[in-house]
């Protein structure tokens, strides 16, 4: 039987050896703090400690851009710096709030005495890496202590093996670390196990722990502020364990206050750097940006398979169910658990963009993982105690849970899985491949698979334009695949003339449209930015369907592969596909083909068709 010191070690090994595989297999990024959040976060050390410019941030961002040769911008309004709007003093405030900064200054200042840099070089990027890692493994072997408490150390070793190979945590620690949920993961941890041993031996040391980590969540996250409940509801069950708590308050009120008055001494950094920087004590740093409670989508934050939370973390079920249960065990944590879950879960899909861009999965429950670490042991304490075939059951599903995490993050590390707009479709073809493939990439935007041509047979052409005649849009008569002339896109036209015709045979259910063309593009583009085709149909005068299909990522790259992010620029490539509607067309309806250029980048269509086919 292993000792408590050698649980831990194991714990430490198969966590460092899942890290390491990842990190050297799919590699690091030296470009992580380029990105907003992770920028914005960085930012504060940088013009703090190297460049002293923590009102206007110029020369902080101009290091940025020096870095990682990005254009400068200047500093009038029209083209300011997202991560840093303008104060109406003139000044720049910084979105984020500085408590990751706070938890990332002792590996940014270890990395700035040994090189002297700029702030945003390779170096730098590491000890972010660094910084993750160690705050998530210091929240495991935190959660490893806390959790011996209710199960053997042997079931909180598998319950926190589980957690993080299974889990998204995986993701935002090894693949695209600095956001704030990996800390946030630590900061819950230390929360939790501090709560616990305060009420077990109240001293002035676990109360300033509790204070801090309750300091450093609301300036890391304010929203997770009613995270507070954890150490108010601890042990309170029923009206009647009221009284001794209030006895408990009394006696330990020295130690209680010390902890209030650490708290606000770690939340008061934040409303000085707003007050010097905007002349305000109290700052609004996400203007237009919020929730709308009154419709929530917590159904979609769960549920979609874009960045779905139990989509990507499907073992998160046990925990949910055994959370519901521990209350008859009586967990000192579950009243308070249950509590924070519940609002904690109806504010973070009552944000607008409710699938949070950025990551794997749904970031904003990553941190709440530490609090589901503990009905999770109890769970896999109970299933352990089932009948053998039970336990096989439950075994698939969680091999299962890890394989599929497994896959998405290397998918997504490598370019090949984008969650925030994947489909059922894509997640299906993607199930048991490491790369995409064009079939894949036509699901990612249709979300229906693309039918065997030997299943179906052609109908009538519908529609064909070559752009030759068409003389109402710019076209280009140098660069065109045949004929004289192609539809030519840049930043000064967002649509071609639009193509329609009606049905000249008769719709069956079932039948598909097939559209294709000749494509070129002048740059390689996000998947948000690149040009599109749009299939519509109307219906007296009113749109019926409407489905866009991007361009760049039909065209392959120079070994002949298919990408997310597309493939060769300024070669004509033949793009096509078939497309089933939801709703059958009739003979009266207009159908439309037509190219989209929402963002202004350069494309070139030609020789545009649609055909009618239907199932042999």
């Amino acid at each position: 039987m292993l000792s408590k010191g050698k649980y831990t070690k194991l714990l430490l090994t198969l966590i460092m050896a899942v890290y390491l595989v990842f990190l050297f297999t799919i590699g690091w990024d030296k470009t992580v703090l380029q990105r907003g959040d992770q920028w914005g976060y960085n930012s504060y050390l940088v013009a703090c400690f190297i460049n002293k410019d923590i009102r206007d941030l110029r020369k902080t961002y101009e290091a940025k851009s020096a870095e990682y040769h990005l254009p400068v911008k200047t500093t009038n309004s029209k083209n300011r710096i997202e991560e840093a709007p303008d104060a109406p003093n003139g000044n720049r405030v910084l979105k984020y709030y500085y408590g990751v900064a706070a938890l990332q200054f002792p590996f940014f200042w270890v990395t700035h005495l040994l090189i002297q840099g700029n702030g945003y070089s390779p170096p730098y990027a590491m000890a972010v890496y660094l910084s993750s890692m160690v705050y998530v493994l210091i929240g495991l072997l935190l959660l490893l202590r806390l959790l011996a408490n209710f199960v053997t150390q042997k079931k909180a070793l598998y319950s926190l093996l589980l957690l993080f190979s299974g889990s998204n945590l995986l993701y935002f620690t090894v693949c695209n670390p600095g956001l704030s949920h990996p800390y946030l993961f630590f900061l819950f941890s230390c929360l939790l196990y501090c709560t616990y041993r305060f009420y077990e031996q109240p001293t002035f040391f676990f109360a300033i722990a509790i204070g801090g980590s309750m300091g450093l969540i609301a300036v890391t996250r304010v929203t997770d502020i009613p995270i507070a409940v954890i150490p108010v509801l601890f042990g309170l069950f029923r009206l009647k364990d009221l009284p001794t708590r209030i006895q408990f308050i009394r006696q330990h009120y020295s130690k209680i206050l010390s902890a209030l008055l650490v708290c606000l001494l770690v939340i008061f950094p934040q409303l000085f750097y707003w007050k010097t920087v905007s002349g305000h004590w109290l700052y609004d740093t996400y203007p237009g940006e919020g929730f709308d409670f009154l419709h929530p989508h917590i159904r979609e934050g769960f549920f979609s398979f874009k960045n779905g939370w139990l989509v990507y973390t499907p073992f998160m079920i046990i925990p949910l169910v055994y959370l519901a249960k521990s209350y008859k065990s009586r967990n000192p944590f579950t009243m308070g658990i249950l509590l924070y879950l519940c609002f904690h879960i109806f504010l973070t899909y009552s944000w607008k963009e409710w699938y949070y861009n950025g990551g794997l999965g749904s970031r904003p429950m990553v941190e709440t993982y530490a609090l589901l670490a503990i009905p999770l042991a109890v769970g896999v304490d109970q299933l352990l105690r089932e009948r053998k075939i039970m336990q096989l059951m439950i075994g698939i599903i969680l091999f299962f849970s890890v394989y599929l995490n497994l896959l998405r993050t290397w998918q997504m590390q490598t370019g090949n899985f984008i969650s925030e707009d994947a489909t059922w479709q894509f997640n299906k073809e993607m199930l048991f491949r490491l790369r995409t493939d064009s079939s894949a990439i036509l699901a990612f935007d249709l979300n229906q698979p693309q039918p065997g041509p030997a299943s179906l047979k052609y109908v009538a052409q519908i529609m064909a334009q070559d752009f030759d005649s068409i003389s109402n849009h710019p076209k280009d008569s140098i660069i065109k695949m045949q004929g004289t002339k192609s539809a030519f896109f840049t930043q000064r036209n967002e649509f071609n003339d639009i193509t329609q015709a009606t049905l000249s045979q008769r719709w069956i259910k079932g039948d598909y449209l097939k559209v294709s063309c000749w494509a070129r593009v002048g740059s390689r583009e996000n998947h948000y930015r690149m040009g599109k085709i749009v299939i519509q149909t109307e219906r007296a005068g009113k749109p019926v369907l409407w489905q866009s299909i991007r361009i760049h990522n039909k065209l392959r790259t120079k070994e002949g592969k298919s990408s997310l992010f597309g493939g060769v620029t300024n070669e004509w490539q033949l793009i096509s596909f078939f497309y089933q509607p939801d709703t059958p067309i009739q003979s009266e309806d207009i159908v439309k083909v037509y190219a989209w250029n929402p963002f202004g980048v350069t494309f070139w269509i030609d020789d545009l068709r649609v055909d009618h086919f239907t199932s042999r």
